[in-house]
């Protein structure tokens, strides 16, 4: 998310993964798991940072490397999911 300490980050495992950059202990700690099936082609936050777009198939986006037979090409919203965390 623009001009934050948070970040997300998708692959093939079945997970998109949120983070936290915290600057006062200078390390980066992971805050949410969320299962989504297939590979993570796209991600993008909304301008609120409460809403996470993401892109997800059965193939990766540059090639067919790995194919995940659970899921389907199409995009998912979630919402709410950073209830407890405020972005400055």
């Amino acid at each position: 998310m623009r001009n934050s300490d948070l970040f997300a980050t998708g692959s093939v495992d079945d997970y998109v993964n949120l983070y936290k950059y915290n600057k006062d202990a200078v390390l980066i700690e992971k805050i949410k798991r969320i299962p989504l099936a297939g590979s993570i082609n796209a991600m993008s936050f909304a301008d609120n940072g409460n809403v996470l777009l993401c892109a997800q198939a059965a193939d990766q986006r540059l090639g067919r490397w790995i194919t995940n037979n659970k899921s389907k090409s199409g995009v998912t919203i979630f919402t709410n999911i950073l209830p407890n965390i405020s972005s400055e």
